[in-house]
């Protein structure tokens, strides 16, 4: 509708019945997507995969929020392990911690090494874990003295981290029933295992896509489903001027996030992905940056997922290593995020 309005100069005076008039146009054009008639289970898996994505954006909200109240009051934690949001250990440490210490980090050290370690067992099975990595909880209980940064700042910032930090692992078990719940929709629609044969990619990871998509059937093609996610590359050229090719962006932003995050999972498990990967930002002509490349890889794994759950055969590497020309003279359009 946006660029309808700028085609028919109708950007200064909206009005209902000139919209009305711009929907026509588009439907008698085909310029329209067809209704989804989705039954009773692809509607209940578009509902749990919008709640799961509300539930990604609380939990990563937490972790920043964590690491932004440290840095102010105790930045000597942050430096306790190399990715600390993403260690177990680290996270069973600062619940231990904050529930305990009042704000008086040296009220933990009067406890002793032996008792800490063992609340920090204790916080463990509410983080996913079972082993403690002992080089980091050696470096936290090190931290405990460290007196680096605002001093009158400490008990009110590690109050609201442990507050933080029971709101963290209240949106994970969430996170964890609802993506159970999705993948118990993948079974009934017995796509589990198809999805699951793609290297790399998850069933939680698919179901999210697939909720985003719909049944992949209703598609006439896979370029559709990749257009569908505004992964599709947009050229800009006029003449002999050639500007530079992005993505055009004019899809599902949830599911263009969805494919994006499978990508980043998929890479160091996946062949033939992180072989695509490696040609188009090594090549010597049209060399894509990083981003680029993982939102072609993006569009290649919503490519692979079409087939695999439209012919309902497995992924094969061998097939899914051949690939298609994306232009007409028969090299690759080169796409920038």
């Amino acid at each position: 509708m946006h660029r309808a309005r700028e085609g028919d100069d109708y950007t200064l005076d909206k009005t209902d019945h000139r919209d009305c008039v711009l929907i026509g146009k588009l439907i008698t054009r085909l310029d329209c997507y067809l209704p989804e008639r989705a039954d009773a289970q692809w509607a209940r898996l578009r509902h749990l995969g919008a709640r799961r994505a509300r539930l990604v954006t609380e939990a990563t909200a937490c972790g920043q929020q964590v690491a932004d109240l440290l840095s102010c009051a105790w930045p000597a934690a942050l430096e306790c392990a190399a990715k600390p949001l993403e260690s177990t250990t680290w996270l069973a440490c600062l619940s231990a911690i904050t529930a305990r210490c009042n704000g008086n980090l040296a009220k933990i050290r009067k406890l002793g090494r032996e008792q800490f370690v063992a609340a920090v067992r204790g916080e463990l099975p509410s983080w996913d874990a079972k082993k403690i990595s002992h080089r980091v909880l050696g470096k936290v209980w090190d931290g405990l003295a460290d007196t680096r940064g605002v001093p009158t700042q400490r008990r009110g910032a590690l109050e609201r981290v442990h507050l933080v930090m029971v709101d963290w692992r209240s949106a994970r078990a969430r996170l964890r029933d609802v993506q159970g719940r999705m993948v118990e929709v993948l079974d009934q629609l017995g796509l589990t295992d198809l999805v699951s044969s793609v290297d790399g990619l998850s069933a939680v990871g698919a179901a999210a896509i697939l909720a985003e998509t719909g049944d992949l059937a209703r598609f006439a093609s896979a370029r559709s489903v990749v257009k569908h996610a505004g992964l599709n590359p947009a050229e800009n050229t006029s003449a002999t001027m050639r500007g530079q090719t992005r993505v055009s962006r004019r899809g599902r932003p949830q599911l263009r996030a969805a494919a994006w995050r499978a990508v980043w999972g998929a890479l160091p498990h996946n062949p033939v992905l992180a072989a695509r990967f490696a040609h188009l930002t090594k090549r010597d002509t049209d060399r894509l940056s990083a981003g680029a490349a993982r939102a072609a890889c993006a569009a290649a794994l919503l490519r692979w997922l079409y087939a695999v759950v439209t012919k309902r055969q497995l992924w094969d590497p061998r097939v899914a290593s051949v690939q298609a020309p994306a232009s007409s003279t028969g090299e690759e359009l080169p796409v920038a995020a």
